[in-house]
């Protein structure tokens, strides 16, 4: 089980099942992701330009776009990561968030995922994720947890913010970017540390969307309104 830059040892191949062929490093020649790999830290990833398209290019998708009130956790707890991800992926079936009949599918992908590569980064963090055919549309569950879950991290802490999500592998470019963001915008201290103080689910998602405007205004790019 390896550690390292998230947004480049959490990405497949486009067209390789999640649950084998590993992590690849990949890019686009002369394109918007390029992947600055650490051995040291999760945390060192991909520039900020590298992550958010510019207007003309196809966008990322944005966590606070796949969040609402009905898919954030408050004092999760699990004893280990699987039962963590089995829960997860449970609340994101009873939310009707993903069809019932999938649950077994998307769980046997995303514990393969987990498998393959801990999706423990530093600092309390953990997203883990996989691309699906069985989707037609992303999916995704934060969960807090003030007493942390084991989550063979990449630091050993156990992980406080889970973000689990599904995206579709039709929209595998944007789930690049989607995976490069979110650890992007979790490396922030202040972030993280008001996702955890913050009382308000609306709240919570107004701060990580505060965030990734940041993220893209810096950019000149185009931000989404409040």
């Amino acid at each position: 089980m390896r550690t390292g830059c998230a947004a480049e040892i959490l990405t497949h191949a486009p067209g390789a099942p999640s649950s084998g062929g590993g992590p690849v490093r990949r890019g686009r020649p002369g394109g918007s992701f390029r992947a600055e790999a650490s051995a040291r830290s999760a945390f060192p990833c991909p520039r900020s330009r590298d992550i958010f398209a510019s207007p003309s290019e196809d966008p990322a998708m944005r966590l606070s776009e796949l969040l609402s009130e009905d898919v954030i956790l408050r004092g999760f707890s699990a004893k280990d990561k699987w039962e963590a991800i089995t829960k997860l992926v449970d609340h994101l079936v009873a939310s009707r968030r993903v069809p019932a009949d999938r649950r077994q599918v998307l769980l046997d992908l995303i514990l393969a995922r987990e498998r393959d590569q801990s999706t423990g980064l530093e600092h309390g963090v953990a997203i883990p994720h996989a691309t699906v055919t069985v989707l037609e549309s992303a999916a995704a569950v934060l969960a807090i947890a003030p007493d942390g879950v084991p989550f063979q991290s990449a630091d050993n802490q156990p992980a406080k913010i889970i973000v689990l999500y599904f995206i579709p592998r039709k929209f595998v470019q944007k789930y690049i970017r989607m995976v490069a963001g979110i650890a992007r915008l979790l490396s922030h201290a202040d972030l993280r540390e008001g996702i955890l103080a913050t009382a308000s689910s609306q709240d919570l998602i107004a701060l990580i969307r505060r965030e990734e405007d940041k993220e893209q205004a810096a950019l000149g790019g185009l931000v989404h309104p409040a």
